[in-house]
Order: structure tokens, then C-alpha cells, then sequence
């Protein structure tokens, strides 16, 4: 009895078969619980005096060049923003873009005037900003929720991702073009 190798594979070893992405194994994904843990992280860490006090989210940013972000910057912005919505904080949708930058002299993470005035214009209490460190083995991520007036840290978490090929390809993928 001879069977073709396809079949006698398939039969014998189900390991053996072609695999490929699925909807169950996307269900599981590791990226998008390691960014809902932080967004639960940055809400436990916060209690507003006025539980319905909006945030901002800003696009998590490259920390060697402020200016930048990236597929990733922006899907991890997005993931951590959905998350603070589903738990009942006040989300309000914008897609902020070069408000950041790093005073060199104390190397700590400021919000620009222009943020101020965006988050004044909503009414926002907070916004959360972040960046992200490409270390070769692991991207390294820094969330921290940041009070409007006073520039103080209200909650921070960091976490690392495994450079894996999608992460590779997120941080390689040029901004969209406007």
C-alpha cells in the first residue's frame, strides 16, 4: 500500500501539516495582553478626584528619536487607550503626534505646551504617553499617565516585547502617509 508523503504526513503526523496564523491562535495573542496589562496597570495606579475626568493618549513614541513612532507606537497607543476605555475610564479619541519631547538637561519626559492646550481644550486631567526602546532580543516599553497641570507622573508601568517577526515588522513600517 503506498500513500503519497502529503497524506502519510497528514494521517500520521498532524504536526507535520502546514500552519499558519488563525483566528483562535490570534484570540490568545500575547502583544495585546502585555498592553491591556499595562493600561490595568496605568488605571489601578490612578484615582481621579471626578471618576469621569477624561485622558488623552498619546502615540507611544520612539525614545531615541521623539519625533518618531511606528506601527507598533501607534497599535500599542490604540491597545492601551481601548483597554482604559473598557474599564470605564473617559477616553476621549485623538491621535496626538509630535507632542513630546525630552529635556536634555534632566532627561525626563515632558508634556509640550501644545499637549497642555489640546488636553485644556478637552478637558482632559491626564494624558498617558509612552516610549519604546528597541534593544535587539526585546523592545522595551514605558507607559506613564501624566497629570495636565503639574507634569506629574500619576501611574507608570514598563514591559518588555520579544522582537519577534511581527514586532520586527511594526517597528520597520513607515508612517502612514497623510
Amino acid at each position: 500500500m503506498r500513500l503519497a508523503p502529503a497524506v502519510l504526513c497528514a494521517a500520521l503526523l498532524p504536526g507535520c501539516m502546514a500552519t499558519g496564523p488563525t483566528y483562535e491562535a490570534a484570540e490568545q495573542s500575547r502583544f495585546i495582553a502585555a498592553n491591556h496589562r499595562a493600561a490595568d496597570q496605568i488605571a489601578g495606579g490612578w484615582k481621579p478626584a471626578d471618576a469621569r475626568a477624561p485622558l488623552l493618549v498619546a502615540t507611544v513614541v520612539d525614545i531615541d528619536n521623539l519625533q518618531n513612532s511606528s506601527t507598533l507606537g501607534r497599535v500599542v497607543a490604540e491597545q492601551v487607550a481601548g483597554r482604559l476605555a473598557v474599564r470605564g475610564l473617559t477616553v476621549i479619541e485623538l491621535k496626538l503626534r509630535n507632542q513630546l519631547y525630552v529635556s536634555a538637561s534632566q532627561g525626563e519626559l515632558l508634556l509640550s505646551r501644545e499637549t497642555k492646550d489640546i488636553a485644556h481644550q478637552h478637558q482632559a486631567h491626564a494624558v498617558v504617553v509612552g516610549t519604546y526602546a528597541d534593544a535587539g532580543e526585546f523592545v522595551y516599553v514605558s507607559i506613564k499617565l501624566i497629570d495636565v497641570e503639574r507634569n506629574k507622573v500619576l501611574a507608570a508601568t514598563d514591559y518588555a516585547l520579544p522582537s519577534l517577526p511581527t514586532v520586527r515588522k511594526m517597528l520597520t513600517t513607515a508612517p502612514a502617509k497623510r
